[in-house]
């Protein structure tokens, strides 16, 4: 009973933040520099990674402002660096990259876990899909973490994508017009 208490607050925290989400539109957006928030997140996501034996890399490119608050960079990195970590399998890596190419920063992670069937991935985005319906009761996930990702760079003007292979891993990248000061 504890546990499904549990599993319906996360659904009604990710529910109010979805909806809070989209109330703001893009209008909380600031100038943030990508790679700070993304290694705080990266950082307090160690010991979760660490205990499903996933290891975590980065290559963090400084100085790349982007139209995002540190919170709403965090809640981003915090839902695709837990669905790789929980994609991947023991002794992986979940590769987290900044970079920027041209006037876009690009945010990049990307496991070699289980992966995505290619008939599922336009659903992924979608509120409460999943494609593995055990996962919610194995790995606690309520299907709104990547509607949450994709609510926040659609509200930034950016777009995220998925590339995937079944059984070979995942890679998603967020674009984001930079910002020139």
């Amino acid at each position: 009973v504890l546990a499904d208490n549990q599993r319906a607050e996360e659904l009604v925290a990710q529910m109010l933040l979805l909806g809070r989400l989209e109330e703001e539109g893009g209008h909380r957006a600031q100038t943030t520099d990508l790679a700070k928030p993304t290694e705080a997140a990266l950082q307090s996501l160690r010991s979760f990674a660490e205990q499903s034996g996933v290891a975590l890399a980065s290559d963090l490119a400084a100085n790349i402002l982007v139209p995002l608050t540190p919170e709403q960079i965090d809640i981003v990195v915090s839902n695709l660096v837990v669905n790789a970590v929980q994609a991947s399998f023991k002794g992986g890596v979940v590769h987290v990259a900044v970079a920027k190419n041209g006037k876009v920063a690009e945010l990049r992670v990307r496991d070699h876990g289980t992966g995505i069937a290619a008939e599922a991935q336009p659903l992924v985005f979608e509120r409460f899909y999943r494609e593995d319906t055990s996962r919610s009761r194995n790995t606690g996930g309520t299907g709104l973490g990547l509607a949450i990702c994709k609510s926040i760079v659609d509200a930034a003007g950016g777009s995220i994508h998925l590339e995937s292979v079944k059984g070979k891993g995942t890679t998603v990248t967020v674009r984001l017009d930079c910002i020139q000061i």
